[in-house]
């Protein structure tokens, strides 16, 4: 073979091996020589660049072996401990959120009793979310497998129903409550995967769980505390200080307590989140300037669609990365644990193996 021949195989393998790196590696360890082989057989002298229909057929089956990798990954057991760990932290998350206003709209009720306003005024349907959000709590810690989620959907339908109203009066509001919306939507997503009973029971621990729930607990009554203290006055700035810090330690405890679950779920629970996390920064940097135009008009601004679509996509596109940055960070553990075995197997490769 001349020279210019030798050079084009050489640079037709190249771009082979380079389509063939879209495969998953246990497909390439296992089959990527002996299709490369029979791709150079099959290729034309002289021919430097595959040819259309196998770099298509290539790229379908590459497409579908990664598919069927991400399938097999999302269906194992970590996954569903994951999801039920996730839904039952969010729960204890939003019965949180949903008993703030209803603790501060109570104490408000108290401090001033000649005013002659319920004591669940503004929004009845928070009694509701609130009422709906604890007993699905409850039933993921008690109930049946199947519970918890038929109590969580209904609970973000009446927030999802509220919206739209809420929205044309206040759209800055909705934004910012847009973070709490998406947990809870996540919170019945988790909570609907199949998972065995009582799953994020097991996964977390009754110490961990009593811990994360009694902090939470004693946030909310330290919240109702700096309230009703700083009603009519100021209030002792000592003591608010201190109950300030409540809420620093407490949410540094329960991370602390989550952190220690099994790196396995652990890192499908951080997958999990980043939507959230997503749509955070979103509202914080990205709508910024819009939040701020609002504040100034005397009218409301509503979004456009590109920030809408920004609203959509951006934590989509987190959880996708997020999912496909743990593939990869599971495929290197899995790679350094098996050079582990082999190094010890065989502790110095350039030695002569032992006469026996």
């Amino acid at each position: 073979m001349t020279g210019d021949g030798a050079g084009g195989h050489a640079e037709l393998e190249r771009r082979y091996r380079r389509l063939l790196a879209w495969y998953p590696w246990e497909h390439r360890r296992a089959y990527e020589e002996e299709m490369l082989g029979v791709l150079l057989a099959d290729s034309r002298p002289g021919q430097r660049w595959p040819a259309p229909g196998d770099a298509a057929n290539l790229a379908l089956t590459a497409l579908r072996a990664r598919l069927g990798v991400a399938a097999r990954a999302v269906t194992d057991r970590s996954w569903a401990d994951a999801a039920a760990t996730a839904g039952l932290l969010l729960a204890i998350l939003l019965c949180y959120l949903h008993a703030l206003p209803l603790v501060r709209q109570l104490v408000w009720a108290s401090a001033w009793p000649s005013e002659e306003v319920p004591y669940w005024y503004p929004d009845p349907a928070l009694w509701t979310r609130t009422g709906l959000w604890a007993l699905t709590l409850l039933a993921a810690v008690t109930g049946p497998r199947w519970l918890p989620a038929l109590l969580a959907w209904p609970a973000v339908v009446v927030e999802l129903v509220a919206l739209p109203t809420r929205y044309a009066v206040d759209p800055v509001q909705v934004l910012q409550m847009s973070a709490q919306t998406l947990i809870g939507v996540i919170c019945a997503a988790a909570l609907t995967v199949p998972a065995p009973r009582r799953a994020a029971l097991a996964v977390l621990g009754r110490r961990r769980l009593l811990t994360i729930g009694g902090v939470s607990a004693l946030i909310l009554a330290g919240s109702a505390v700096q309230n009703y203290l700083s009603f009519p006055g100021p209030g002792n700035p000592v003591l608010l200080l201190t109950i300030g810090l409540l809420l620093p330690v407490g949410v540094l405890v329960v991370a602390v307590a989550v952190w220690r679950v099994p790196a396995a779920v652990r890192r499908r629970l951080l997958v999990l989140l980043t939507p959230i996390v997503a749509v955070l920064l979103t509202v914080r940097y990205g709508l910024a300037g819009w939040a701020y135009s609002n504040q100034q008009m005397g009218h409301p601004i509503y979004l456009e669609p590109v920030q809408w679509a920004a609203l959509t996509v951006v934590p989509l596109a987190a959880l996708v990365l997020g999912f496909v940055l743990l593939l990869r960070r599971e495929q290197t553990l899995r790679l350094v644990a098996l050079g582990r075995h082999a190094d010890r197997r065989h502790p110095h490769p350039d030695e002569p193996p032992a006469d026996r």
